[in-house]
């Protein structure tokens, strides 16, 4: 009986033992993770970066409380870390691809390179940012589309922006025949963006000349406006100089057909 005895309050420490360290690592873990939410929350960072570095402190925490009360069991822990590892391995394996996008995700909500409410074009697909979440990113296009994009396929890609600066410009090319006279279209261009109040007079509306074909010249229209105002002065501006060149009898450039003769090439 000594000898059941000494083993009960052997055991019974250690198992003692072993839950007080669970109890101590769960506390620890959970306190650990609400300090990483709330410092991320204080630096203005995503809330959803938050979230999730303060879960995996949690579960790591939990995992070394966990394999800490294993071994004070009495139970290697070798054994255990080495079985974990191959699990790890063949789960990570597995889900790469998902991996990737959380690490990916974790970069974009770290890094900010654009927020909910840009405008932006992302791994080919262009729309507005709704939301940022970990694994993806939710676009919503000007057609009231909802495209999910994996955030690893963002991270691969180049970014564009559109809302990340206050202001934007217009570009409009057009061409014109070497018959049309230069100086006339150029003021008729400028006095129509200088009536648009919302185009800016700093820097100035302007009319450069881009190339010179064999037959035609090509200008390009460019007038600074707030980023907002993009679409709709770019989209008026184009049905003002059309009903201002039909006014003032002025041609763009006229589409050439080319026709090919079937028995030229016998």
């Amino acid at each position: 009986m000594p000898n059941m005895e000494s083993l009960v309050l052997e055991w019974g420490g250690r198992l003692a033992g072993a839950l007080l360290i669970l109890v101590l690592g769960s506390w620890l873990a959970r306190f650990l993770r609400n300090i990483v939410r709330k410092v991320i929350h204080q630096g203005h960072m995503n809330e959803a970066l938050g979230v999730s570095i303060g879960d995996l402190t949690y579960y790591v925490l939990l995992l070394f409380a966990a394999l800490a009360a294993i071994a004070q069991v009495g139970v290697q822990t070798t054994a255990v870390i080495a079985v974990l590892g191959a699990a790890g391995l063949a789960v990570g394996l597995a889900l790469q691809g998902s991996l990737a996008s959380f690490a990916s995700g974790v970069l974009l909500l770290f890094l900010r390179p654009f927020k909910e409410g840009d405008e932006v074009e992302i791994a080919g697909v262009s729309g507005k940012v709704e939301h940022v979440a970990i694994f993806t990113t939710m676009l919503d296009t000007p057609d009231h589309r909802r495209i999910i994009v994996p955030n690893a396929r963002i991270t691969g890609h180049p970014i564009t922006n559109f809302s990340s600066n206050a202001l934007r410009r217009v570009d409009l090319p057009l061409r014109i025949p070497y018959s049309t006279d230069l100086n006339r279209v150029r003021g008729i261009l400028v006095g129509l963006m200088q009536e648009d109040v919302r185009i800016l007079r700093d820097p100035p509306p302007e009319v450069t000349v881009e190339a010179l074909n064999t037959a035609l010249v090509r200008l390009e229209a460019l007038a600074w406006v707030k980023t907002g105002d993009y679409r709709g002065v770019r989209s008026d501006l184009l049905q003002r100089i059309k009903e201002k060149f039909e006014q003032e009898g002025v041609a763009p450039s006229p589409r050439q057909v080319v026709y090919i003769d079937p028995s030229s090439s016998r």
